[in-house]
């Protein structure tokens, strides 16, 4: 499902993110315009495990499970993303398929969509955001 969200919006939810907070204005502005924003209703599958991973989400409103389900279709839930948090950033980094699915919590959960190529250039102008995902992967393991 398609969303238009203002590119004010657009800015505010990536200054939001941890690894895009200290870029620059234009930086942001820059990966703003080329963020594509999608809204799924309550239970939609934003994206499931082993699926080629087109580029880096961030949830803009709502809430997103992230889980795995087991062969016999038990499922575990890793962990619940909410606004201003990025999803899927390691499988967009090793440019591998998802490692586990992702799902709508809520009615109305906004996302934005950066493309790889996208999200990849501007860690090339900006190397300090690799490292940064880095820290911010620590944080969630170390959990």
């Amino acid at each position: 499902m398609s969303s238009k969200l203002e590119k004010a919006d657009r800015v505010d939810t990536l200054r939001r993110v941890s690894f895009f907070s200290h870029l620059a204005d234009e930086t942001l502005q820059s990966l703003a315009e080329a963020a594509i924003s999608k809204s799924w209703g309550k239970g939609e599958i934003i994206f499931s495990e082993g699926m080629p991973c087109p580029g880096l989400f961030v949830v803009h409103s709502g809430a997103v499970k992230i889980f795995k389900t087991s062969l016999k279709g038990r499922e575990q839930v890793l962990t619940i993303e909410t606004a201003g948090r990025a999803v899927a950033e390691l499988a967009v980094l090793d440019e591998g398929p998802y490692p586990a699915s992702a799902m709508a919590m809520n009615e109305a959960t906004t996302m934005l969509l950066i493309l790889k190529q996208d999200f990849h250039n501007v860690c090339r102008r900006h190397p300090e955001i690799g490292f940064r995902i880095i820290k911010a992967l620590e944080g969630v393991s170390a959990s």
